[in-house]
């Protein structure tokens, strides 16, 4: 069972890759903006990786990224009511699984409050088997976001939704095959968080894709909906794809069975943002969502599809316009 120890740093792992994160993402349909910060701890390169990046209007808006940077000082003086300060940014918790702080100094900039309206969803006591490559130590929430950002010399008033997660555990970049998350909230009495993954059928190579299970995926995930939590027990995903073919999301079809009851969703992407990371390429897209609930439609729904796939190293040459075409949207003018 997830406990208030939680929030804060685990016993540090023997395995290489062992890692902590702490995760946020905020939206607000008003600005047709959304905004994703991870802070990342790499206990044994004794590195630190923190990001942020936000969409508006369906274009790349702002990033700010803060690499391999090193701690300072020992991991176990970290404390999450102190502070999680990397550079700029800061994740500070004012209440343990309810509210935290989150701030980036500078001309651009943002002070917001984000607070959890679902209790902590436990995805290993859930879903219990993942991909080996991947964190098992994972909860996640819903909640509302609350503050102000100035990005670029644009400030809005936000006052929206969100996610936030936290993991711990071994996280092996290179060898991921990839995976579907999608964090999605319609208002305090509900939200939902899907993941899917691809199941390998052997060891990752070098050169060539590694062969998956496609009909037998890793799933889990939770539906807050009646006032409580509701386990994921079936998923099915089915991704819209845009220009590129079987590359980016232009889009969703979801079938969640949770908690006695069948949600069919469909969402539409506005804009993406492409990451790279370790030979894996992500796309994060801001999505608007409906729903069928008990026989009722529900409009209003947003949130993030983050597709996440292994191209390799080499993998990334291809797809550099994209990163070209995004740095060119960050940075022009407002």
């Amino acid at each position: 069972m997830i406990q208030i120890i939680d929030e804060g740093l685990h016993p540090i792992g023997p395995e290489r890759h062992w890692q902590e994160s702490w995760y946020f993402n905020w939206s607000d349909p008003r600005h047709r903006t959304i905004g994703v910060t991870r802070i990342g701890f790499r206990y044994h390169p004794n590195q630190i990786d923190a990001l942020v990046f936000t969409i508006r209007d369906g274009k790349p808006e702002f990033s700010y990224p803060a690499l391999n940077v090193r701690p300072g000082r020992p991991w176990s003086e970290w404390k999450p009511e102190d502070g999680l300060r990397v550079r700029r940014l800061e994740y500070r918790m004012l209440e343990p699984h309810k509210r935290w702080q989150l701030t980036l100094d500078g001309p651009s900039r943002f002070d917001l409050e984000w607070e959890a309206f679902t209790p902590p969803f436990d995805y290993r006591a859930a879903a219990g088997e993942g991909p080996p490559e991947i964190s098992h130590e994972h909860f996640e929430q819903s909640g509302r976001v609350r503050g102000t950002t100035t990005l670029k010399g644009r400030t809005l008033e936000i006052d929206g939704w969100g996610q936030r997660d936290k993991s711990w555990g071994v996280r092996d970049w290179d060898n991921i095959v990839g995976w579907t998350w999608i964090s999605v909230q319609f208002g305090e009495d509900f939200s939902f968080n899907t993941w899917q993954a691809p199941r390998p059928l052997g060891p990752a190579r070098r050169f060539g894709k590694r062969p998956v299970d496609e009909a037998n995926p890793y799933f889990g995930g939770f539906v807050y909906y009646a006032g409580a939590n509701h386990p994921v027990e079936r998923l099915d995903t089915e991704l819209r794809w845009g220009n590129r073919g079987r590359q980016e999301p232009s889009g969703v079809r979801l079938r969640i069975e949770a908690g006695g009851r069948t949600f069919e969703i469909e969402g539409n992407s506005y804009g993406i943002f492409p990451l790279a990371k370790n030979g894996l390429w992500m796309y994060e897209g801001y999505t608007e969502f409906s729903a069928q609930v008990d026989g009722k439609r529900r409009e209003g729904g947003v949130g993030v599809i983050e597709y996440t796939f292994h191209v390799g190293r080499l993998g990334y040459l291809p797809r550099a316009g994209e990163i070209a075409s995004t740095i060119a949207a960050i940075l022009k003018k407002p």
